[in-house]
């Protein structure tokens, strides 16, 4: 190999390894704009506040003794339903022997 071969093969190579390392600072360069960049908008977003539940707690409760207080005073609307329901009968009954 002759002595310009050498000096171009160097520069080739020289060039090449030169452009991978200029593609490296700008690769890293893009990285640090963009983690910038995605810190400050999430910066902007505002913080999740969590309402106080503890009077949907309460409502929940309230309607739920509510609703089981109805379902006591259904059955026992409807124990005295069919109580009445005999006891009527049973006066149709002693009419109809009369």
């Amino acid at each position: 190999m002759t002595q310009k071969s050498k000096q171009v093969a160097m520069w080739v190579g020289g060039s090449i390894i030169g452009g991978g390392l200029v593609l490296t600072i700008i690769g890293m360069a893009a990285q640090f704009w963009i983690s910038t960049e995605v810190k400050a908008q999430l910066e902007d977003i505002p913080e999740i506040v969590i309402p106080d539940t503890t009077q949907l707690t309460t409502d929940v409760a309230a309607i739920k003794a509510t609703v089981d207080g109805i379902d006591d005073k259904a059955d026992t609307a409807i124990e005295n339903q069919q109580r009445f329901e005999e006891i009527f009968m049973e006066y149709l009954q002693n009419e109809a022997n009369r």
